[in-house]
């Protein structure tokens, strides 16, 4: 785990898509992050202690099982019961939430899934381009494994340059299950709400009377994404995807149940 200090950073991307706009400020107290998706290996040690939420690829009769279903599809992109350093791909939202209970109580502390924004203030490291390492696509493949370089498959963690923080494959090698419902609109309904609140106290402090000078957008306060949906936000990219949707800013989203070769996680800790 990467301990990273509290702060405010502009989340968003006004050059994304409407789903990244509006860019507005938000403020994080510190926690923790993972140096890296959780691998196979890791993930392996609980899979084994509870005897459950094994990945697609090794569930007892699902036809991409690695070793005894007729579809081998994992196998070809790299997984398989002995590649222990890659990252854990094929399970669900609830599949990591149950690891992440199992890790909290093993431990004593608290492990869950990454907010959004949480996420994206890990993988921006201070920086306000559209990738950690510039604007320029054409610089991404030293710190990604994408579609342009990944050559079909997962690769393990850590084997391309880490971002100023630290921590590694936040773009590319495989999207990462965030702990937040996706909703439409949600920015403009989160920057709305902001905007109202602050109207509401400026015309409070001045008497009741508007300043012609506007209101000045406040930070929202460790958001935590909508309060129901129907899908959880996914984040990052994966070994498959072009270099567009590995950006920081970049927003995607998957029912909680489903369980695909593109998909892993990382976990976050309170500090």
């Amino acid at each position: 785990m990467v301990y990273l200090p509290g702060g405010t950073f502009q989340m968003g991307d006004e050059q994304g898509g409407g789903d990244e706009q509006p860019v507005h400020p938000v403020r994080l107290d510190a926690f923790a992050l993972g140096r890296t998706p959780v691998t196979w290996g890791e993930y392996l040690r609980f899979c084994e202690a509870t005897g459950k939420h094994w990945p697609k690829w090794l569930e007892l009769g699902n036809e991409y099982h690695v070793e005894t279903g007729k579809n081998d599809h994992y196998t070809k992109i790299g997984v398989g019961r002995k590649a222990l350093d890659l990252p854990v791909v094929g399970i669900s939202w609830d599949d990591a939430g149950a690891y992440c209970a199992w890790l909290s109580e093993q431990t004593g502390e608290r492990y869950a899934l990454p907010s959004e924004a949480q996420w994206e203030y890990a993988c921006r490291a201070g920086t306000t381009t559209r990738w950690c390492c510039g604007d320029d696509a054409a610089g991404l493949g030293d710190d990604a494994w994408f579609s342009e370089n990944a050559d079909g498959r997962l690769h393990p963690v850590g084997e391309k340059r880490a971002n100023a923080w630290g921590l590694y494959d936040m773009h590319g090698n495989c999207w990462e299950w965030c702990a937040d419902w996706n909703a439409a609109g949600y920015y403009e309904q989160l920057t709305g709400a902001l905007a109202a609140a602050a109207s509401s106290s400026e015309r409070a402090a001045s008497g009741g009377q508007q300043r012609a000078s506007g209101v000045q957008q406040s930070a929202s306060e460790n958001p935590s994404g909508p309060k129901t949906g129907s899908s959880r936000v996914i984040r990052g990219g994966s070994w498959c995807d072009p270099a567009g949707y590995c950006r920081s800013a970049y927003r995607n989203r998957d029912w909680p149940s489903y369980r695909y070769d593109f998909l892993g996680f990382r976990l976050s800790r309170t500090v």
